[in-house]
């Protein structure tokens, strides 16, 4: 096992409040990719806390249906323990390190925990599907890590260029591993209902759609071997009891994710709009996402802009892609949420311009 620093990640306002000597309620958060309008949970049932949870087969199933999963998924207290189990899990299957393809740009975990196992990493670069087919063709790979939709590029890989891949991998044993923790805001992209398919492991998160990221929920659908070491891997009691059942109460709101689908889409255009009429003179690229707006700037504008809005008590993420250029991602408001709308125009309009 090797030790390294693990990654920093966004919504860590407690780092944030300690730097910039703000207090953590006075900062408005865009660090994380959360849908502004979450899912409504008026009361949690306690008296479900005085017992284990005790059926989390069921959750799964309402999960299996809400993905159109062809086999009962695997769960876990979010999707990030999944990833943090699935190099150990490859290493104990196989009985030997793999050659691991991760993004170069992305979700930092992956390339971390594979690592942190052993295995030895290839990297690609995201914004070029056609580095994969060449680092398929040219390299002998064990696992295929991608993130689809990209977090945060906002870019989409079609699933025919995915099961493309998956087929090529499976006549090495190998495994494609597709991250689809943005994919419930665009589902049409989600490789999930085939992944009764040899190595083929689709990644979903409860939190980010329906905007509850702090109940830690996650899914894993995948082959039956794959998922019988999951499941002994994780553990018994894998969520808490509370969770349990407002997931599943939630998967079950087909009328609530139908109107919630539509106004994704309003609230990530206006939020795009706002970033333009600021970046509009800029040599920046916007790239919008499902739950974030991305932009491409040198990494020293990045840097300034980031500061400038942390100072003011606004929290952002700057993302490297090399020593000239960053991305700048920003989460979503609710254009609903007046107060939170001006704020952050008003510290654009004026801060921008001190730079």
């Amino acid at each position: 096992m090797v030790f390294l620093n693990p990654p920093q990640h966004g919504g860590d306002l407690f780092a944030a409040s300690r730097q910039y000597g703000i207090a953590q309620s006075d900062w408005l958060d865009l660090s994380t990719g959360i849908n502004p309008r979450a899912y409504p949970v008026d009361t949690i049932d306690l008296a479900r806390c005085r017992y284990l949870p005790s059926d989390t087969d069921a959750l799964c199933r309402v999960a299996q249906e809400y993905f159109r999963a062809p086999l009962l998924p695997v769960v876990a207290a979010g999707s990030q323990v999944l990833i943090q189990w699935l190099p150990q899990l490859r290493g104990h299957l196989f009985r030997k390190t793999a050659r691991v393809a991760v993004p170069s740009i992305g979700y930092a975990e992956h390339a971390f925990r594979w690592r942190w196992a052993g295995h030895e990493l290839v990297q690609y670069d995201p914004r070029h599907t056609d580095s994969i087919d060449e680092l398929l063709q040219r390299e002998t790979i064990d696992v295929l890590v991608v993130i689809n939709p990209h977090n945060p590029l906002a870019t989409v890989i079609e699933p025919a260029r995915l099961l493309q891949w998956q087929m090529e991998l499976a006549r090495r044993d190998g495994w494609l591993i597709v991250d689809e923790a943005f994919v419930d805001a665009m589902p049409q992209n989600s490789v999930v209902e085939y992944t009764d398919r040899a190595g083929l492991i689709a990644l979903r998160s409860f939190g980010k759609f329906f905007g509850l990221p702090g109940m830690r929920c996650g899914f894993a659908s995948c082959d039956k071997k794959i998922a019988a070491a999951l499941r002994t891997a994780i553990g018994p009691w894998p969520l808490a009891s509370t969770t349990d059942a407002t997931a599943a109460r939630a998967y079950r709101d087909r009328a609530w994710q139908e109107q919630m689908l539509v106004e994704l889409g309003v609230i990530v255009a206006a939020n795009a709009e706002l970033l333009r009429q600021f970046f509009l003179d800029e040599p920046a690229l916007l790239l919008a996402g499902a739950l974030f707006n991305t932009l491409l700037l040198p990494m020293s504008r990045a840097l300034a802009i980031a500061e400038q809005l942390a100072r003011a008590a606004i929290l952002i993420r700057v993302i490297p892609i090399d020593e000239q250029f960053g991305l700048l991602r920003f989460g979503l408001i609710d254009p609903q949420r007046s107060e939170d709308w001006q704020r952050l125009r008003s510290v654009l309009a004026h801060k921008l311009v001190a730079i």
